[in-house]
């Protein structure tokens, strides 16, 4: 699955609940057209939305533009772009699964060879919420592998909660950048004028932007 192209997540409009791509999804919440995103979990909301902003906030940055009601087509276009700075010529950053282990993945960084690839790595899950799951929950709350199902959205959410939201894992397993330390937590924590995630977009992407002129980053 593409999620340039293809129809990844379930998006309720006004109009009722479809399908959307990645870049269909951001022109719709530019458009604050989203009511909701059925297959999200709650404690993936945070997770998602920055996600999202960050995105857009890189997009919109290396295009010149400031505002994030953008149609599907600059969206898909623009995150292309991205990802061909980057020596990846193809979708394969934006595709959940590749033949190739060499390649990069969604939310999956490519390995040195295959002969690696096929030594050193196993299986992590088999369904969405086992590989998602609060690290301190130690499953009292919210309980893992509990669903049968393994469908593209489940795995694209999971992807995302896990890459954005989780410290270390034990020695060798490194977090993400963001994170202080295998102890420490990401805390997220924002102002809501509402309940409506494409105004919440809009608001943040924005701000996003306003405060990025004010880093030091003259590479990018």
């Amino acid at each position: 699955m593409n999620l340039l192209t293809d129809p990844v997540v379930r998006v309720q409009t006004p109009e009722g609940t479809n399908g959307a791509s990645l870049p269909e999804l951001l022109a719709l919440l530019g458009e604050d057209r989203v009511e909701s995103l059925p297959g999200l979990q709650r404690h993936q909301e945070d997770a998602f939305h920055i996600f999202c902003c960050y995105l857009a906030g890189a997009v919109l940055t290396r295009c010149g533009e400031g505002s994030p009601s953008q149609s599907a087509g600059y969206w898909r276009e623009g995150i292309r772009q991205l990802t061909r700075a980057e020596g990846c010529d193809d979708d394969s950053a934006w595709t959940l699964v590749v033949d190739d282990p060499t390649k990069p993945a969604f939310m999956q960084p490519p390995v040195s060879s295959k002969v690696v690839f096929e030594h050193d790595y196993k299986p992590k899950a088999a369904t969405p919420d086992a590989l998602d799951i609060f690290r301190t929950a130690k499953n009292h709350d919210v309980k893992s592998a509990r669903n049968e199902t393994a469908d593209a959205e489940g795995w694209t959410y999971a992807l995302i909660s896990l890459q954005t939201m989780t410290g270390g894992l034990g020695n060798g397993n490194y977090g993400i950048a963001r994170m202080n330390g295998f102890y420490g937590s990401r805390v997220c924590v924002g102002w809501r004028e509402n309940s409506r995630m494409g105004q919440r977009f809009s608001i943040d992407v924005a701000r996003l932007l306003e405060l990025r002129s004010n880093f030091r980053f003259p590479d990018l």
